[in-house]
């Protein structure tokens, strides 16, 4: 568990160490595979172009009530948003892998549903059918998407 601990808290230091490069964007993520899961952490725009496409880089943490005990886990992930307002994300913690895929508004504000494997089911049963929800704030304009209001 310290370990866990001292890992993110490098990966933020990482995070704010580069900060005067890539501007940071802060997400809370919330999801259903099995268990409730919630999750915050920062995202890195890769690529930082006037397009409409924009690819997340992303890490955190989360935390899942198991067996009457809080558990911490540490959170990788990608998340591809395209212009049309869609997205896909795949990313992984310690004791699953999961996918998902749905709508986006803006980059500020994904809902999308998919599904998660669990490395081990006898540690940590994080398995199924996944709905999550995730929201971003940055001072970064670029990370949003623009609205397009007429032809």
């Amino acid at each position: 568990m310290k370990n866990k601990i001292t890992l993110l808290i490098g990966i933020l230091y990482c995070g704010f160490f580069f900060a005067q490069k890539w501007q940071p964007i802060y997400y809370a993520d919330y999801s259903y595979a099995h268990r409730n899961q919630i999750r915050i952490g920062l995202e890195w725009l890769l690529n930082s172009s006037e397009k409409d496409d924009k690819l997340f880089l992303g890490t955190g943490l989360g935390a899942v009530y198991h067996h009457e005990e809080l558990r911490l886990l540490p959170d990788l992930h990608m998340n591809y948003n395209t212009g049309s307002g869609y997205f896909i994300k795949a990313g992984s913690s310690f004791f699953n892998a999961y996918i998902l895929g749905g709508i986006s508004f803006l980059n500020i504000l994904d809902l999308g549903i998919g599904y998660s494997l669990p490395y081990q089911k006898e540690k940590m049963p994080i398995k199924g059918f996944t709905i999550g929800l995730t929201l971003r704030l940055t001072g970064d304009d670029n990370a949003y998407g623009k609205m397009k209001i007429g032809f």
